[in-house]
């Protein structure tokens, strides 16, 4: 059964991953680190991707990046006439091949399950969504992010410094007071050639969705075993309160978090 995320919570954990499997009873609203990607803007080195954990289900996690990895075209820069569905986009394609090869180990992709992806037509418009997909990494649908993001907070995201280098739909005058990001969702639009975004508010998510003809930025999900496992963890006071040095390759901890290691 579907465990709900809110994050009304006081304190949160977040627990590095060196290779084994995630134990069973990490909660959900953890932060992970697992795998490595550009984060800062120092591209000669990659850092540790942090997740949230959105659910658990039996002896598995779901997990959300918990801010957004890049920014990339859903299919191609140049219109095509060909339905596009999350089955035949390049977006898919690149999230289980490139980053899945690039930033996880052998032992890591060891951990992350071959998940069966429903890909359901649009409730509102009726627009054919295609085949189910067999993926390791995907995006969450319209109906996974009402299910599992029930706060807000957790729905307005950030993108990381490298993928903030184009500054393109950010919205840095929020009143959250951080730059949020219109992130994609695998479910289609209103129409082919359309698919569904979360905007930098986090307010709604149109059924009509948004052409393809924009590159919004890209929030990875996957499923991952669980088990045992080495970690460091910390706890915060508030959700948002680590941030990324954008001069640094190392990550900065405000006052507010202390340090816990175990």
């Amino acid at each position: 059964m579907r465990k709900l995320v809110s994050l009304l919570i006081m304190f949160f954990t977040v627990i590095g991953f060196s290779g084994c499997s995630f134990q069973k009873d990490i909660p959900v609203g953890s932060v992970i680190q697992f795998g490595k990607y550009n984060i800062d803007t120092d591209l000669s080195d990659t850092e540790s991707i942090e997740w949230i954990v959105i659910a658990k289900e039996d002896d598995k996690l779901l997990l959300l990046s918990r801010y957004a990895l890049e920014e990339k075209y859903f299919n191609t820069e140049e219109w095509s006439e060909t339905a596009v569905t999350w089955e035949n986009s390049k977006l898919r394609d690149r999230l289980n091949n490139e980053f899945y090869m690039t930033a996880f180990s052998d032992n890591e992709r060891q951990n992350i399950i071959l998940s069966h992806i429903i890909n359901s037509d649009n409730s509102e418009f009726g627009t054919d969504g295609g085949n189910d997909t067999d993926d390791y990494v995907f995006l969450l649908s319209a109906d996974e992010v009402t299910d599992y993001l029930t706060d807000r907070k957790i729905r307005i995201c950030e993108p990381t410094p490298y993928a903030q280098k184009t500054y393109r739909y950010i919205d840095s005058d929020s009143s959250d007071e951080y730059r949020s990001c219109m992130w994609w969702l695998r479910s289609i639009g209103g129409e082919t050639n359309r698919f569904c975004v979360v905007d930098t508010f986090a307010s709604s998510i149109g059924a009509n969705g948004t052409d393809l003809s924009v590159p919004y930025y890209v929030r990875p999900a996957m499923w991952v075993k669980t088990g045992n496992y080495k970690n460091y963890k910390f706890t915060a006071t508030e959700w948002d309160s680590v941030y990324y040095d954008t001069e640094e390759t190392s990550r900065s901890l405000p006052a507010t978090v202390v340090s816990a290691a175990n």
